[in-house]
């Protein structure tokens, strides 16, 4: 196992001081260290991320124009329509910006994409929004790649705003554009979900009706003999300005306040306060002190002012002053409207449901958003139907991933998206029960059909050496819809470490429509990729992709992919974080690996080591005694779930052994008892 294993060695000076600084515990510390979060600073900011870590929607690119063409088709009485992808990315989506629509104007039309109708916008859709009178079409999840069918729109009279995340052609449509991975976007993140795309212009939207929309703020605070300044509107702000304090008074006060900008002083010298109020009487002119008074009720003293406010605003870490300053003041901003803070909070717990399902990565800002949006169903502030499915349960990334995602997925594999969609718009109770029971019958008949397919391709599997196909396996046939093939492409390059590609004929005449899957890490895409001429539409990433192709190129270009393959050793290195040794494996640092979340694509669940473990008993259980259970000298206990016959081989063998694993509390009876998930495991070499 040694060689199947990389472990990687930290600076335990800096771990060490990290803990100290942090409060965290060492281990946690080293298991940061090691993904790279090296700092307090970082620690922080990973752990504990606020509303103020967001980026301010405005700048993404077309989100200002954006929100300036709705407004306008507000005052203008026109009729706006969404279209959205049919998957749980591009439901949420739609979800977010149906409601910021009808709590600000009225219910717009909405189309979203149905079982028999291929991917993207058609100009039959197009079709149906003008015999709806529409006039400003938004697209969410999806838009970048169709140029013809927006073309279309725009002849037909019908402004678009295309909010995507997927990657553009060289040309772009003729269309308001928000898409962070547009080169012509300097958006400090390019990895949201469409969701996150389509948050972001509904944030915008709502801070728009706010006061201090357009405003311009200057902060200063005052450092010594000098100033500290920052310019900041609508959540934009800019680099720090440093000011002498004779330099601000006689030349710079006049370029760097302007006549029509908000002032807010921090610290600032007494004679400054003066000058300021002087000089700038025509100007509106605050103190942090008098409005955080303002905005709490409560008189803070100067010495502690900006420690008392972090901690009401829940901003943990060690800040310099004036990016406190900073940090606080976007803090009051945002949450000095309730109303438009409340559906913030609501539309995050649909961010964080999107993000997820669509398996994004979980760094960056979309940790964040996932972070706060998970945060708010534990505050009873997210969706009521995921709250209800949830069950009072924690809103885990693993449980979203694992139960929600398929569930809610199932309705639209099998052509019936729109139980989905009204279960995200309903916010009726009895409605969502109805809907919840219909969804979860579709679900178990997504389950029935895919392990009936998968178990009728296990005789394919075995004489597949007869095979047309060599580095690929490929299956088309009747009984497989389009929506489940990638589910069953799936199970297959899992069971047979291959490439595949299952296909479906739906009820497209003279189209195929499919999914291919990878498997391990395995980058299939890329030698999919340079066929993509010869498909009608083609999308995806390394190990997932859809296409439409026209059914006379269908072999043809399977025959040309498996022909590009080179195939690579499916032997995968499991890579274990941290080697902790078992005594400090307790319930309160379970607890604390929490704090990680949420876990998924680029932030994975802990893998540990530990080394010379001795096994006091085992035991098999489960159905047919396939799963095992060690047990260990301190009385932790070893789940192998599947592992039953390898843990017995070991186990047998009268050794100490080296286990690598995950970690879970199991409450039973109100009481947790921490446990190892087992992953691997061989001899101790010593």
């Amino acid at each position: 196992m040694e060689d199947k294993i990389q472990i990687c060695e930290a600076t335990f000076c800096a771990i060490k001081g990290n803990s100290a600084e942090c409060a965290i515990e060492e281990n946690l510390a080293a298991l940061l260290y090691m993904r790279d979060i090296k700092t307090p600073a970082e620690i922080y900011r990973f752990l504990y991320p606020s509303m103020s870590d967001l980026h301010s929607p405005f700048l993404m690119s077309g989100v200002r124009e954006a929100v300036l063409r709705i407004k306008q088709a507000i005052s203008k009485k026109e009729k706006i329509a969404i279209f959205a992808d049919s998957d749980l990315d591009g439901i949420t989506s739609l979800a977010i910006v149906f409601d910021v629509l009808s709590k600000c104007y009225q219910e717009p039309f909405i189309r979203y994409l149905k079982d028999d109708e291929g991917y993207g916008l058609t100009c039959d859709i197009i079709d149906e929004f003008i015999a709806n009178d529409i006039s400003l079409l938004i697209t969410v999840d999806s838009g970048i790649r169709d140029i013809e069918e927006i073309s279309y729109a725009r002849q037909k009279g019908i402004d678009t705003i295309v909010t995507d995340h997927h990657e553009p052609d060289l040309i772009l449509p003729d269309a308001i554009i928000i898409n962070p991975k547009c080169s012509s976007c300097s958006y400090p993140f390019d990895s949201l979900a469409g969701v996150g795309v389509a948050f972001k212009l509904a944030h915008a939207f709502l801070l728009s009706f706010t006061g201090t929309f357009d405003k311009s703020f200057v902060l200063i605070h005052g450092d010594g003999d000098r100033l500290l300044i920052r310019r900041v509107c609508n959540g934009v702000y800019s680099d720090i300005i440093e000011v002498g304090l004779s330099e601000f008074i006689n030349f710079r006060a006049r370029e760097i306040i302007g006549n029509d900008n908000i002032v807010l002083g921090c610290n600032i010298q007494e004679e400054i306060d003066v000058f300021i109020r002087l000089e700038f009487s025509k100007n509106d002119i605050n103190t942090l002190r008098g409005l955080a008074k303002f905005f709490t009720g409560t008189d803070f003293d100067d010495n502690n002012l900006l420690e008392r406010l972090a901690h009401i605003f829940f901003i943990k870490g060690r800040f310099r002053d004036e990016d406190l300053f900073l940090k606080i003041f976007l803090e009051i901003e945002m949450r000095s409207y309730p109303k438009v803070m409340e559906r913030i909070e609501y539309y995050l717990s649909l961010v964080a449901i999107g993000t997820i399902a669509d398996v994004m990565p979980l760094v960056g800002e979309n940790r964040i958003l996932t972070k706060l949006g998970l945060r708010c169903y534990r505050e009873g502030k997210g969706h009521i139907g995921i709250s209800t499915l949830l069950n009072n349960s924690d809103p885990s990334s693993k449980k979203i991933s694992w139960s929600v995602a398929p569930l809610l997925n199932a309705p639209g594999r099998l052509g019936e998206t729109s139980l989905t969609v009204k279960f995200f718009l309903t916010q009726n109770y009895e409605d969502l029960f109805d809907l919840i029971k219909s969804i979860e019958r579709i679900n178990n008949e997504r389950k029935k059909i895919v392990a009936s397919i998968t178990d009728k391709l296990k005789d394919k599997i075995k004489s597949e050496e007869n095979s047309d196909f060599n580095n690929i396996f490929f299956y088309i046939d009747e009984d497989v819809k389009s929506g489940i093939a990638g589910l069953i492409a799936n199970r297959v390059a899992d069971l047979i470490k291959k490439p595949v590609i299952i296909a479906a004929r739906d009820n497209l005449p003279g189209y195929i429509k499919g999914s291919g899957r990878s498997y391990d890490d395995f980058d299939f895409f890329k030698f999919v990729e340079p066929f993509s001429s010869m498909f009608e539409r083609i999308g995806g990433h390394a190990q997932a992709f859809g296409f439409t192709v026209k059914e006379e190129n269908l072999y043809e270009v399977i025959s040309k992919i498996d022909r590009a393959v080179v195939l690579e050793s499916s032997c995968k290195r499991l890579k274990a974080d941290l080697i902790i040794d078992i005594e400090d494996i307790s319930a309160d640092f379970i607890d604390s690996l929490y704090l990680l979340e949420p876990f998924g694509k680029s932030n994975e669940e802990p893998v540990f080591m530990s080394k010379g473990v001795r096994i006091t008993s085992f035991f098999a259980f489960g159905n047919g005694e396939k799963h095992g259970r060690f047990v260990l000298k301190n009385g932790l206990h070893v789940i192998g779930w599947n592992l039953f016959e390898k843990m017995q081989e070991y186990y047998s063998m009268n050794e100490a052994l080296d286990l690598i694993f995950t970690l879970e509390n199991n409450i039973y009876l109100n009481k947790k008892y921490p446990r190892l998930i087992l992953l691997d495991l061989d001899v101790s070499k010593g």
